[in-house]
């Protein structure tokens, strides 16, 4: 898993799964962010965005 955020602070990861553009996902021990990935996911899901919304 390949954690990224830009210059500005932005946590990519987090906001594609905030928009419903990708879903979190558990690699092996690297699962720092997961928590907050797959809360994101569960909101963005309830809320029918990008692909949760199809």
């Amino acid at each position: 898993m390949l954690y990224l955020w830009t210059d500005d602070g932005t946590f990519v990861n987090l906001a594609l799964v905030e928009g419903g553009f990708a879903e979190a996902i558990r690699v092996g021990a690297n699962d720092s962010w997961y928590d907050e990935l797959k809360g994101a996911e569960r909101d963005a899901d309830s809320a029918g965005l990008g692909m949760w919304g199809c």
